[in-house]
Parts: C-alpha cells; sequence; structure tokens
C-alpha cells in the first residue's frame, strides 16, 4: 500500500516538475535576446538543459504513473487471493463441521450397539436360568 501511495506521490511531483520547465522554457523562449553568438549559444544550452529536465519530469512521471497501475493490479490480485482463501477456508470449516459430527454420530452408535449388545446379552442368561428352572 505505501508503495502506491510513493508513486502516486512521485507521479505527481514529476508532473509538477514537468509543468513548471516547460512554463520556464515557454516563458524564456518569449524573451528578447540579445544577438552576441556567445550569449545565443549560452541560451541554448540553457534551453536545451531546460528542456532535458522537462523530458526526464514527464519520463518519471509516466513511469511512476506505470508504478501506480501496477501497484493497483497488484493489489487486486492480492484481494482476489485473500476472497478465495476466505471461501476455501470457510469450505474447510464446513467440511471438517460436518466430519466432526459424523464421528460423533458414529461414536454414538457405537455405544448404543454396545449397550443393546450387552442389554441382549444380560438378557439372554436370564431366560436360560429361568427356562432351567
Amino acid at each position: 500500500m505505501a508503495a502506491l501511495a510513493d508513486a502516486v506521490d512521485e507521479e505527481v511531483r514529476s508532473e509538477g516538475l514537468a509543468v513548471r520547465s516547460r512554463d520556464l522554457l515557454s516563458d524564456y523562449g518569449g524573451r528578447k535576446h540579445a544577438a552576441i553568438g556567445g550569449s545565443i549559444r549560452d541560451d541554448a544550452v540553457f534551453v536545451r538543459r531546460l528542456q532535458e529536465v522537462a523530458d526526464q519530469a514527464d519520463k518519471a512521471r509516466r513511469d511512476a504513473s506505470d508504478q501506480a497501475a501496477w501497484q493497483v493490479q497488484s493489489l487486486a490480485a492480492a484481494e482476489t487471493r485473500a476472497i478465495r482463501f476466505e471461501e476455501s477456508l470457510s469450505r474447510a470449516r464446513r467440511v471438517l463441521e460436518e466430519t466432526q459430527l459424523r464421528r460423533e454420530d458414529s461414536a454414538q452408535i457405537s455405544v448404543a450397539r454396545k449397550l443393546a449388545r450387552k442389554l441382549q446379552n444380560d438378557r439372554q442368561p436370564q431366560s436360560d436360568k429361568s427356562e432351567e428352572a
């Protein structure tokens, strides 16, 4: 999340720098210059360097915009994975509950069968004893 915020901040800063650089170029280009050889050369170097700054700032803005878009996609993918994990976890919990209930039912049935057999066994000797008498 911090990377997304950083990318958006960089995009805003770079866009501001590009705009200010282009405004400076426009203002500087609109000025009247003396036509002295060295001065014209110096002005051309300054304009070229200022143009490079504007171009670099614009490139940094595009890079930051691409980074922000990538971060948004990454966050969306992480959210999708988290949702899928939660759904999977919920299904696993339901299966666990059902399995535990079946085991409890099975254990209760087993106890009931044992008790029924014990009761049957306990009754048989008594009926055998009454037949003997």
